[in-house]
């Protein structure tokens, strides 16, 4: 599980880079399928990682279109 908190650490930094870049069309791929389906899933997951996770897509919004895999 360490690792997937891990991801999620790079998963954050990605996205505040991705923004100071002004980047209008983002790809996340992530390593880990638990990862994948908590972003895709977010609005419906209620466990700890899955709130962290929602707060952190709010930065989806800054993107003209963004794809998760």
């Amino acid at each position: 599980m360490d690792v997937i908190w891990a991801e999620l650490e790079v998963f954050q930094e990605g996205l505040k880079l991705a923004e100071k870049l002004k980047v209008a069309q983002l790809i996340v791929k992530f390593d880990s399928a638990t990862l994948v389906n908590t972003v895709k899933k977010r609005m419906k997951d209620i466990i700890i990682m899955g709130q962290r996770i929602r707060q952190e897509c709010k930065a989806f919004n800054n993107f003209d279109s963004v794809q998760v895999k």
